[in-house]
Parts: structure tokens; sequence; C-alpha cells
């Protein structure tokens, strides 16, 4: 029975009536509402400005390490949001680091942030007055970024599949990004799906995918002094670079860093939900959690001024980050502890003479 308050409500329009209240939660919630059996409806399509704002932290750091707001409105933050557009919320791989919603665009960013924290006060070419390194350097870090950013992208075309809902439309990635071709057909959600034998091949192709990403005017500016910036972007992408690349070494190392940080923080959200280490996107439900620490409470390493590679750059070094090969399998520290858990209540719960070792 409705009160004397939702009367007057009501009355002055504040307040839905009873059949305008049922379908408008029947319009909002419809795809939320839980079913059984569960229906998955798929990845919502988010516009690259919200998707910018989750990761939020990320883009101020990174606007407070270029320091110059021109530089910052003129390059960095179309591309972010070139990246955004093209990528959505795909996840970076299918059981390793970064594997739920928004895991690429959030390891994207991280890389091209962090490389460019750990190559802070490195100098470029021959740069050797502050008039030559004051134009030298902005357009150093922002190649640097531009490789950090896009070290990853080729996965987008050989390593996932999008459709939408019907499965009657594909995307091409070489076509537009995500979010553009969402909107041209109007797919409000879609699905997507790995490759099998993805190894890594997503490297041939990263270069090619750059140039969605990258503006033409960010392209001609880095070239300025020259075409080395735009060869080691393609020789970074493409994990193939020449001994006087300069920025390759930073955009691996951060890469290798903010892998160690994600595994760290899914191994935290094992322990806080005190639950078997399933993969969430194997429950059939979206699993939300907090982002990875940024530099700034993780401690991204800085360059040792003792170690110099062949080009003459100061090295970063990571004794305690797992290299990771094509051939080596996409399975998750979670997903070995759930085979340990699962030995351990095997042998607890086998005595005597029948007691056999699970392997």
């Amino acid at each position: 029975m409705p009160t004397i308050t939702d009367r007057f409500l009501r009355k002055i329009g504040l307040l839905p009536a009873s059949a305008q209240t049922m379908q408008a939660l029947k319009d909002g919630n419809d795809l939320s509402i839980p079913r059984y059996p569960p229906i998955d409806f798929g990845v919502p399509i988010c516009t690259p400005e919200i998707l910018l704002e989750r990761n939020q932290d990320i883009v101020d750091e990174l606007k407070q390490s270029i320091s110059d707001q021109q530089l910052f409105d003129e390059h960095y933050f179309p591309a972010m949001l070139r990246l955004a557009n093209m990528v959505q919320q795909l996840p970076a791989s299918a059981t390793h680091h970064h594997r739920w919603k928004g895991g690429l665009l959030r390891h994207s960013l991280e890389v091209g942030l962090w490389a460019m924290q750990m190559a802070e006060g490195k100098l470029t070419l021959d740069a050797v007055t502050p008039e030559q390194v004051s134009v030298t350097n902005p357009r150093w870090k922002l190649a640097l970024f531009f490789a950090g950013i896009g070290h990853d992208l080729g996965k987008v075309f050989t390593d996932i599949s999008v459709t939408d809902r019907s499965k009657e439309l594909n995307w091409c990635p070489l076509s537009s990004g995500l979010y553009d071709w969402a909107m041209q057909n109007g797919i409000e959600n879609y699905n997507f799906y790995w490759e099998a034998a993805r190894g890594k091949k997503h490297l041939s192709v990263s270069g090619s995918m750059i140039i969605n990403v990258m503006k033409k005017d960010s392209l001609i500016w880095i070239s300025g002094e020259g075409p080395e910036n735009v060869i080691w972007i393609h020789e970074s992408l493409s994990n193939n670079p020449d001994e006087t690349n300069k920025i390759h070494q930073f955009v691996v190392a951060a890469d290798q860093f903010s892998v160690r940080q994600d595994l760290k923080s899914i191994a935290r959200w094992e322990l806080e939900t005190k639950k078997l280490p399933v993969a969430p996107q194997r429950l059939g439900r979206a699993v939300e959690r907090q982002p990875t620490a940024t530099s700034k409470k993780s401690g991204v390493p800085q360059s040792d001024p003792s170690a110099t590679l062949v080009n003459g750059s100061s090295a970063v070094r990571f004794p305690d980050v797992p290299q990771h090969s094509a051939s080596a399998p996409d399975k998750s520290p979670l997903e070995r502890s759930a085979h340990e858990a699962t030995k351990f209540s095997f042998d607890q719960s086998t005595s005597g003479r029948n007691r056999k070792k699970f392997l």
C-alpha cells in the first residue's frame, strides 16, 4: 500500500506510477537480472572516455610525468582515446596476466607509462646541449610511449575474434576500432573468442596496427629530428631491435614489470576471496577487481647505471621476472595452485595400501 509520501511524489511527478515503475525496471534491468540456466549477454560497449576514466590513475600519473599540458593534449591523450576505441574491454591473455575485462587496455597503458618512467633522464641520439635535449627528448619519450601502448596491439588481429551476439557480424581490426564498428552496426554487446595456437603471432602485425592509435600529426612530429624514432617503434613492436635501438629495452622491462604486478594482484585476490583459484572467465560471470597499483605504490624499477647495453644506454634489471616464450604454456599460478589443492585433498582422503599419488 503506498504511503502518503508516495502519493504526494506521484502527484507532482517525482515518483512514477506502479505500471511505469515496473516498465522502468524491466527496461533497465533486463540484461542484469540473473537467469537459469545462465545466459551470456556478452561484453557491453563503452565509450573510450568512460574506459579512460576507469584508468584515471594511469592518465593522471602520465600527465604528471610529461609536465606539458599542450603536449599531453595534442599527442598523448588522443592516442589513449584511440587505443580505448580499438581494444575496448578485451583481455590481454586467456589465462595469464590481465586476463579479465579491460585487461588489454590496462596492460598497454601501464607499459607505456612505466617505460617512460624507467627511461627518465636518459639522453637520446647525440643531444649534448640543453637546447638539443629540449627538442630531442620529448619526441623520444613519445615514441617510447607509442611502442609501449602498442606492444600487444596485434593480439586483436591474431589472437582474438569478435562478433555480435548473434555471430552474424565479425569485427575486422584493420578497418576500424571495436567501438566504431559497434556504433556503425548498432551493437550494444559483443562476444570474443580466443584463437588456437596463438604463440607470438601478434608481434608480426603490431607494427601495422599501431597506425590506428598514432595520429598522423604525432608520427610526423616524432620524426622531426630524423627517422630513428619511427624506426625504433616498429623494431620494438616486431621484437626485432637493432643494436642502436634506444627504446626497446624499456618497453620489455615495463612489460615484464606489468605482468609481474598483475600476477601478484591475482594472488592477493585469491587470498582475499578464500576460494579455490579458478580462472574467473571460466565461471561464466564477470569478476570486478581493483586495478593493479601504479608506479607510485608498486615502485617502478629504475635503470641501473652500472649496467650498459650495446647502444650505451643503461639497462633495467629484473632478476625475479620470469621470461615468457612462445612455447611456454599459457597457465597461470592460480591454476597451478588449484591443481596443488586438488592433489593435497586427494592425499588427505586416502590411506593405507590403497593410497595413491595424484598427479
